[in-house]
Parts: structure tokens; C-alpha cells; sequence
């Protein structure tokens, strides 16, 4: 009975130490907004001048609503000034959408003429690009330009309609779309090695 007794203490030791560890890989989620609005009866929420900030990402927008503040899973609409920035890389748009699923970003879907996207990077050779709309998959560390899409990667041009950008390999390809246009690749001869 003792060896049983002390196998079910390890076993709920062993229990408590995983999800503290869990607990803290979870980092805080910090939302700063000159004036908001929660009503505590449907959980819905309106901010203006809105940051949200977790660890190393910062979204901003002029307007933002989300119908509850509950992190493991929302939909947050931003309107007006839109942007989210990491280490890495910036996206900014009039409006769009952001996914939060387990307390942090799953998807995000920038809207504007143009939605646009640069790399935050030190040396010469940054990528940037734009569309009517540009989706990014955190999970995959995709991009998708959608509708009059252009991405620059170092000296060469990319154009189409849809267009799938790779962020750390720095890739690109023609998407799939009813649009009918081929992608055109623009090389400049002036950037080369």
C-alpha cells in the first residue's frame, strides 16, 4: 500500500511540475487602449487606440472589437491604421482580422489598397510586398498576397494574383486562384553579385 501511495504523489508531483511549466511558456498578453468599453453581460468589447502586446509581438489599430476577451480562442476586427509587428518582419492594413487559439496568434488578414509587408532586417537586402489582401499563417510562417500582389526579395520581382511567401526561407510561389494570371518575375540587373 505505501509503494502505492507514493507511486500516486509522484504521479500528481509529476502532473503539477508539466502544467506549471506549461503555465509559464505561456506568455502575458498586455492590452493598452485610450478608451474601451466592456459589457460584462454578452463579454463583448470595443477599444480605441488599441496595443495588444506578447512577448515579442505588438498589433495596433485606431479601433478594435472582439467578442470576448478570452485568449485561448477570439476573433479580434481591427479597423483603421492596422498593424502587427515582430522581430522579424511588419504587416499594416486599413482593417482586419486577428485569431488568437491557445493564447496566442493563429491568423491574421490584413485588407487595404494596399495591405503591406516588409521584413525588419539591418542589412540591404529586405523583402517587402503588397496586395488588396495579404494572410499570414503563424503556424506555417506563410503569407499569402491576394488581388494585384507584388513581393520584392532581394533584387528580383514577383507579380500575380497570388502569391505564397515563405518568411524564414525566404520563398515564394504562384498560388492557386480563379484569376487566370500567370506570375511574372521581374529581375534587376543592377542588384546582382
Amino acid at each position: 500500500m505505501e509503494n502505492f501511495i507514493a507511486r500516486f504523489k509522484s504521479f500528481w508531483l509529476c502532473l503539477l511540475i508539466f502544467f506549471s511549466l506549461s503555465l509559464m511558456a505561456q506568455e502575458n498578453i498586455t492590452i493598452n487602449a485610450s478608451r474601451s468599453t466592456l459589457d460584462k453581460d454578452s463579454s463583448f468589447a470595443s477599444f480605441e487606440n488599441l496595443v495588444i502586446e506578447q512577448n515579442n509581438v505588438t498589433i495596433s489599430s485606431l479601433l478594435a472589437q472582439v467578442d470576448n476577451l478570452n485568449f485561448k480562442k477570439n476573433i479580434w476586427t481591427f479597423s483603421g491604421d492596422f498593424r502587427l509587428k515582430n522581430s522579424s518582419f511588419s504587416l499594416s492594413a486599413v482593417s482586419g482580422q486577428v485569431e488568437f487559439n491557445n493564447y496566442s496568434i493563429s491568423v491574421a488578414v490584413f485588407n487595404g489598397s494596399p495591405a503591406s509587408f516588409t521584413t525588419d532586417s539591418n542589412d540591404t537586402a529586405t523583402s517587402f510586398g503588397q496586395s488588396n489582401k495579404i494572410e499570414f499563417n503563424q503556424e506555417e510562417g506563410i503569407l499569402r498576397f491576394l488581388g494585384d500582389a507584388q513581393v520584392n526579395i532581394r533584387n528580383t520581382s514577383f507579380s500575380g494574383c497570388d502569391l505564397i511567401y515563405d518568411i524564414e526561407n525566404e520563398r515564394i510561389s504562384a498560388g492557386y486562384s480563379e484569376c487566370g494570371e500567370n506570375i511574372q518575375i521581374t529581375i534587376s540587373m543592377n542588384d546582382n553579385e
